[in-house]
């Protein structure tokens, strides 16, 4: 009798409680007729139940999908096979503005009158609370056309008899890069007992109801989190706008609005903090190059303010240290800085100010001589740049336009002598080794013997580290130093210990050598590839856009950690990253993730030529 599977009768169960077990499984899917297989995953907490005809499978699946088992609910969909996932054409939409107390079966129930829902999940905290988004399958195109057509008619989708309300819209939607988040940490400035929360909580809320009545937008959507461990209150608010006007005036109502009700007594703190990130490229995110070691957040809000006239605050300027020359005469005496204006017009004045050579003394009080303000591109915008230059580089060689020099200086203009950051505040890196040609060599450094395997293997002792670090005079044993020398157990269990001290210990870290820095955070970056773990983090899948799917993200994590020494060797690589890019990978799971995807992609072009 043949093994196979019959896939039209097999349910794909995932979300499992890691407490859940074979038998519990069994004993719950049994109650909807004869179980002719089941296969339960408890590392990727999920399981395969099939049955023996196709009503049985339909009629678990309806009764427990978004059911909870052990107290937490599981996702049920029809279990499909590669090939069937590669041909089938997908009808996913994304739904978003998704009322924080809306349960998933009921949504799964409303949505089923537009037609068969293949799979529908919304988003959950650790608490099992919606996060406000999520994403459903439909097996047709007349159900996904349906629910597009009422939602374009009426700008949402409402549920009957109540004043709930949601949007949709397609994965690839323009619109979506017209949506925006606010975080509000912090929000009293004493701590608020537990007994207190639900009261404050409701104050809270009356204060942001106001707010989005006086915007008067129909895609606003905020949502309040107790902080246990602070004893304070955080927000974040979800919102849509038509352009840039508009998202000026939502960002600025919300940020008076709330420095007027929640402003601190305190002579050191002025309020809350409000972090928000432009995702359009604009004046009002500024980059400034070649600032003076010495300066600090405020000595740049006083400059600000006295140069141009406006106030900035020292939460919306973020300091990044160098690390790497840019230039032979580097001595690193500068830093790059992120600055975030309420408006692009505040971001205009001063890059006019900055321009004129009248006020070059004014300049010279915070920059060195090579000094540029300018605004920050988006990652995919850096890389058409990078990709411009590329062309007009080729323009001239083929053209046979000036001197050798200058066909250099093309591809690495001196009026940019900086490295473009990376981190939360900032927009990604560009992924470097994507754009670089001589970096497709990278591949085939291990046959051809150009370069030593810097990898890190699980098990290796100390001469088969990442990278050999040369003798070097005595420092004192701190936590780096510690976790060179260590164990390759030590080292793994210590890992995030490591991560966090690289930036709460940051001038023990930056003293070390650059090679031995770069072996600390190849090893980190390792050991965080073999530890990425779906079902731990739900987060990763949102990491990964081109994935439609749980099985689709585990399948790339899977081909992450099956070339994690290639991928580890690249991200360290001298001639790609500085030690602040890769430092700002090992801290950020999303850049990360990113940087894999891209690694991935090289490495298959690589195979392909």
């Amino acid at each position: 009798m043949s093994n196979t599977i019959q896939i039209q009768n097999t349910l794909l169960v995932t979300l499992l409680h890691e407490g859940v077990t074979k038998e519990l499984i069994y004993k719950e899917f049994k109650k909807f007729g004869q179980i002719k297989s089941l296969k339960h995953f408890p590392k990727t907490k999920s399981a395969q139940v099939e049955f023996y005809t196709l009503e049985e499978a339909k009629a678990a699946k309806s009764s427990l999908n978004h059911n909870k088992l052990l107290n937490k609910e599981i996702n049920i969909v029809n279990y499909q096979n590669k090939e069937d996932l590669k041909q089938k054409k997908k009808f996913n939409l994304f739904i978003h503005n998704v009322p924080q107390d809306l349960e998933t079966s009921y949504l799964h129930n409303f949505m089923s009158k537009y037609g068969e829902i293949t799979s529908l999940m919304l988003k959950k905290n650790e608490e099992n609370k919606n996060l406000g988004y999520g994403y459903v399958q439909f097996e047709a195109e007349e159900a996904y056309n349906e629910i597009l057509k009422e939602h374009e008619q009426n700008g949402m989708i409402s549920l009957p008899n109540s004043n709930i309300s949601f949007n949709v819209q397609k994965f690839n939607d323009t619109n979506k890069s017209k949506s925006n988040s606010i975080i509000i940490i912090g929000l009293f400035e004493n701590e608020i007992p537990a007994e207190q929360k639900e009261e404050k909580t409701k104050q809270i809320n009356e204060v942001f109801d106001q707010i989005k009545k006086e915007l008067a937008i129909p895609h606003f959507n905020f949502y309040t989190e107790y902080n246990d461990s602070k004893k304070n209150f955080w927000i974040k608010i979800d919102f849509q706008y038509e352009d840039d006007k508009q998202e000026e005036k939502i960002y600025k109502t919300v940020k008076e609005q709330v420095q007027k009700t929640y402003q601190y007594n305190g002579a050191q703190n002025k309020g809350p903090i409000i972090t928000f990130k432009s995702n359009e490229s604009s004046e009002r995110n500024l980059f400034f190059q070649g600032v003076k070691i010495d300066i600090k957040e405020q000595d740049i809000a006083d400059w600000i303010l006295k140069t141009i006239n406006v106030t900035v605050s020292t939460d919306s300027i973020k300091i990044r240290k160098r690390t790497k020359q840019a230039y032979n005469e580097d001595n690193l005496q500068t830093n790059n800085v992120s600055v975030f204006f309420d408006s692009q017009a505040e971001g205009q004045k001063l890059m006019i100010f900055c321009s004129k050579p009248a006020n070059k003394n004014f300049v010279d009080q915070i920059f060195d001589n090579r000094h540029k303000v300018t605004l920050y591109l988006k990652k995919n915008e850096q890389e058409s740049v990078s990709k411009l230059t590329k062309k007009m580089s080729s323009f001239q060689n083929n053209n046979a336009l000036g001197s050798k020099q200058q066909q250099t200086d093309v591809t690495q203009p001196m009026l940019n002598p900086y490295s473009w950051p990376a981190g939360p505040f900032l927009m990604n890196t560009p992924p470097m080794f994507m754009q670089q040609p001589q970096q497709q060599k990278l591949m085939n450094i291990p046959q051809q013997q150009k370069k030593p395997n810097t990898t890190p293997q699980p098990g290796e002792n100390k001469t088969q580290g990442l990278i050999a670090v040369p003798k070097q005079p005595a420092v004192p044993q701190n936590i780096f130093i510690k976790f060179e020398k260590a164990s390759q157990e030590e080292k793994k269990n210590s890992i995030e210990q490591v991560t966090k001290a690289i930036t709460t210990q940051f001038s023990d870290f930056d003293k070390l050598p650059e090679e031995q820095k770069r072996s600390i955070l190849g090893q980190i970056i390792y050991y965080k590839i073999v530890e990425l773990d779906l079902d731990k983090n739900k987060k990763i899948i949102e990491y990964l856009p081109e994935v439609q799917n749980e099985n689709q993200a585990r399948a790339k994590i899977a081909e992450f950690k099956q070339q994690v020494p290639k991928i580890t060797g690249m991200l360290i690589d001298t001639d790609v990253f500085e030690v602040s890019d890769i430092v700002d990978i090992v801290q950020d799971e999303k850049e990360l993730i990113e940087r894999c995807s891209e690694a991935i992609e090289l490495i298959i072009s690589q195979k392909k030529q």
